[in-house]
């Protein structure tokens, strides 16, 4: 197989592969407007490069905050780093230094 031949294979490959994702999105956005927690993972996605996210899972709490979970770790964010939702319950940092304050 040419050079040419597997470089478009790997493109359609790629396009594929987004638009399987594109179907996963809309899948969780219609969750959403159906005032379900939200749910994201890199774990078990299609993804073919050698480097992925040390971020393996994000989920919403009943409170409405956002938390991504590493493999020894769980941290709040404000938004889903795999799909950009985004927390009902963002954090604000008030000054350098200070802690987190919660905003409705």
């Amino acid at each position: 197989m040419s050079l040419m031949k597997k470089e478009r294979k790997a493109w359609e490959r790629m396009k594929e592969i987004e638009k399987e994702n594109i179907k996963e999105i809309k899948k969780k956005i219609k969750k959403w407007k159906n005032n379900e927690l939200h749910e994201c993972s890199v774990v078990g996605s299609q993804v073919e490069w050698g480097y992925t996210a040390s971020m393996i899972r994000c989920f919403e709490r009943e409170n409405g905050s956002l938390c991504v979970v590493n493999w020894g770790y769980v941290s709040r964010v404000n938004y889903c780093p795999f799909c950009g939702y985004k927390a009902k319950k963002q954090m604000k940092l008030k000054k350098e230094g200070e802690k987190f304050d919660e905003v409705s």
